[in-house]
């Protein structure tokens, strides 16, 4: 029988934006400012469901059934879903990206001369 405990953890290929904000150490809102302004890249899932039938009031009756329907249905044709999925390897890249390189101290020094 095998333990919880001896099972891998799993590392998703994608974070939500509280997940990906934790990941870089930032606040969830920097990071949905950075998806938002194009900073970061996003996924954004297709809708593939869609409401039945009209909706019903609020007088108590159901709602209406909601169908599975093909990515290429007119009802949903370039519709997505609000949630907001990056992917671990963007965010790798994001971070490497904005890294600062600096020189060790005093190499600039060393390698000047003097042009008099």
């Amino acid at each position: 029988m095998r333990r919880v405990t001896d099972i891998a953890p799993i590392n998703p290929a994608v974070l939500t934006l509280k997940q990906a904000a934790e990941y870089c150490g930032v606040s969830y809102w920097t990071m949905r400012d950075y998806v938002l302004t194009g900073v970061v890249s996003c996924v954004r899932p297709p809708v593939v469901r869609v409401n039945a039938g009209k909706r019903r009031g609020i007088n108590g009756t159901l709602p209406p059934e909601r169908v599975l329907v093909s990515p290429d249905d007119p009802r949903v044709v370039n519709q997505r879903l609000r949630l907001m999925l990056i992917r671990r390897v963007d965010l790798d890249a994001f971070i490497e990206q904005w890294t600062e390189r600096r020189q060790p101290y005093g190499a600039e020094k060393a390698g000047a001369t003097d042009a008099d």
